[in-house]
């Protein structure tokens, strides 16, 4: 299978260990979040960010596979537009989509660092912060903050041990899945960082002795030879605007696989600019399904800088960015110079694994009862979601394998 370029979403993946017959019990039940009035709006906001990202991460790649974890870009800006006032905080505020209601949008993601990992006891899904330090010049009360909003830990550390220190942070917490998030010579004064490890396993698992090798054809005409998971499913289904689209739980079904296949004559961007406009449609229509998905391997890096810019944040990467809310010498000078996501996505017959890593450093100014067929042989669009808050773990495009 080739490797391509992916670009990961997260809100992250979970999966889970049940089969057809298996009656829910009281202990795996899924209970879905019941959000107040001002958190279900920022979630609104928030996954609206997700499908804008997703839209600006596929437009700054070309034509390459996208993979982004929405998820964890919004924990680690959301830890940073804490640190930040004035026009920094406006510009990074306005992108994720929630105006200037810093407070509920903090609630909000507090609220999902402790539902998210507790949605589906069948499933593994982790989603460690922490703020990585080389100077004293930070206020006392921003990291209690930090550790009370987003639960994360505070880690002083000298610039010889930075990026090592950091790397080995992520692979235990990604548990092996991404290895690196920085390279040897980059460092910094502080750093935000955000993890999300999420594995799982199908409601029903697929049969392996039912997985074949068949074509897969490429967005630029090309056929690559694919190794494919077969089997019937009852599937939520759905008809977009321009796409057929399937929804695949894992475990108690807290979690989806959300498979959307575009129409012919329509390509994976029409249907991501589809999902930025009206959202998702609810899945409603159960239909048995004979189900045909590639199994997919692949990992990425993915530079959110030129992304976040196409959105309109400048500042925080500038001169007289205002970080007076983190720092005690509000007169320091502070760019941030390392805005990155890496991620890795594995799916087979038995369930699914999603890791994804995104670090900000800061550095000073020098520095329906018919069986029918959904065969996904072509170019398509995927989500990993939370049913109830609708929460993106992971999203992807891919146009070639």
């Amino acid at each position: 299978m080739k490797h391509s370029t992916i670009l990961l979403f997260v809100l992250a993946s979970v999966f889970c260990a049940c089969s057809d017959s298996e009656q829910t019990t009281p202990e795996n039940e899924y209970k879905p979040l019941s959000l107040p009035v001002s958190q279900s709006r920022v979630s609104t906001q928030t996954n609206n960010f997700s499908y804008t990202l997703f839209e600006a991460a596929v437009k700054n790649q070309g034509n390459a596979n996208v993979l982004i974890s929405p998820l964890s870009a919004n924990l680690t800006l959301s830890m940073l537009d804490n640190a930040v006032a004035g026009s920094s905080r406006t510009e990074l505020t306005r992108a994720l989509g929630f105006g200037d209601d810093l407070e509920s949008l903090n609630a909000y993601n507090k609220s999902l660092l402790a539902y998210l990992p507790e949605a589906d006891n069948t499933a593994e899904l982790y989603l460690p912060n922490s703020l990585w330090l080389t100077t004293d010049n930070i206020k006392s009360d921003f990291k209690t903050k930090l550790s009370d909003l987003y639960f994360a830990e505070t880690n002083c550390i000298t610039r010889q041990v930075f990026t090592s220190k950091i790397n080995s942070w992520v692979a235990e917490k990604t548990k092996g899945n991404i290895t690196s998030i920085l390279d040897n010579y980059e460092g910094g004064d502080f750093a935000f960082l955000n993890c999300m490890y999420f594995k799982g396993t199908w409601t029903v698992p697929f049969d392996s002795e039912k997985t074949v090798k068949d074509d897969f054809k490429n967005f630029d005409g090309t056929v690559s030879r694919q190794e494919y998971m077969n089997g019937e499913h009852a599937v939520d289904n759905i008809g977009g605007e321009n796409y057929t689209a399937v929804s695949v739980p894992f475990g108690n079904k807290a979690f989806s696989l959300d498979i959307f296949l575009p129409d012919e004559g329509y390509t994976t961007e029409d249907v991501i600019a589809s999902l930025k406009t009206n959202g998702i449609p609810e899945f409603h229509n159960k239909k048995q399904v004979k189900l045909k998905f590639p199994k997919v391997s692949i990992t990425n890096r993915l530079d959110l800088i030129p992304v976040m810019k196409s959105l309109g944040v400048n500042g925080i990467f500038s001169l007289g960015a205002d970080f007076s809310p983190m720092l005690n010498d509000e007169n320091a000078e502070m760019i941030i110079g390392i805005l990155r996501q890496a991620n890795s996505f594995e799916i087979d017959e038995k369930g699914a694994k999603v890791a994804s890593a995104t670090i900000a450093v800061g550095e000073t100014t020098g520095f329906n009862g018919v069986t029918e067929k959904f065969e996904v042989t072509r170019p398509f669009v995927f989500l990993v979601r939370e049913q109830s808050t609708k929460a993106v773990l992971l999203a992807g495009r891919i146009n070639k394998l």
